[in-house]
């Protein structure tokens, strides 16, 4: 099956906390949680949810809300190119499907994953192997080459309000930040990202495949590992094909 993604700028992303006994009734539960603080009614929303941690008396997940027109929109211009995808990631909490593909991400620390696109850039930190907090950023590398005033400050503010947000919430200290994406494998790039983190940043070590692509250009493509990754994760992922868009594999299935 094919496995895309709905840009992040349309999604919202939020943990919630939420008592133990509520895991079997999710579904009914988060839209009313979701409902004062989203910037749009949650009756026009698709909402899905995949899991964060679970202790004795509570459980945490990370939350996905995106307009049913936006699900629209973007079906049906894949439809147009003769794509029927199997699923509709959500935006930063995409680059979770690394984790099968990168041993790095799968023991206990925290790792931050940064993608860097022309338009955007996706934060994704994943701790013991589930995205923990996931967010896009309205810069991207087309803002910062072509030195537009106050880009490059605002990315690197947005990126360390992201890592604070994570610690205030009782994140540990993250282990190393990981980079992909457009320009991820100049060496700039990583020094600039270690000196706003304060945290060594390396560049993503995908698989080499067929051999085809030549190392220097793996990094460029982070998201689509990710995406194709997800195939191999266990559990519940966030995707946004649900009630009248589910797909036709899965609604084959259900059959």
């Amino acid at each position: 099956g094919i496995h895309v993604h709905l840009d992040g700028r349309n999604v919202s992303l939020r943990p919630v906390t939420l008592p133990a006994g509520a895991a079997k009734r999710l579904s009914d539960i988060l839209p009313g949680e979701l409902e004062s603080v989203l910037p749009f009614p949650v009756s026009e929303a698709i909402v899905h949810h995949q899991p964060i941690s679970s202790e004795e008396l509570s459980i945490t997940v990370l939350t996905a809300s995106v307009r049913r027109e936006h699900v629209a929109a973007a079906l049906a211009s894949f439809s147009l190119a003769g794509i029927e995808p199997r699923q509709l990631a959500a935006g930063a909490a995409t680059l979770d499907g690394l984790v099968p593909l990168l041993t790095a991400l799968q023991g206990p620390g925290a790792v931050l994953l940064v993608n860097l696109d022309h338009e955007t850039t996706d934060l994704c930190i994943v701790k013991e192997g589930r995205t923990a907090l996931a967010r896009t950023i309205s810069v991207g590398m087309g803002a910062i080459r072509d030195r537009e005033p106050g880009a490059s400050d605002e990315l690197a503010g947005s990126l360390r309000r992201t890592v604070a947000s994570f610690r205030m919430k009782g994140g540990p200290a993250l282990d190393r930040v990981v980079v992909g994406g457009d320009g991820a494998s100049e060496p700039a790039t990583r020094d600039w990202l270690s000196e706003v983190l304060g945290t060594v940043t390396e560049t993503v070590a995908l698989p080499a495949g067929d051999g085809t692509i030549l190392e220097y250009e793996l990094p460029r493509f982070m998201r689509a590992a990710a995406l194709a990754g997800r195939a191999a994760v266990k559990g519940q992922r966030i995707d946004l094909r649900q009630g009248e868009f589910v797909s036709r594999h899965a609604a084959g299935e259900i059959r």
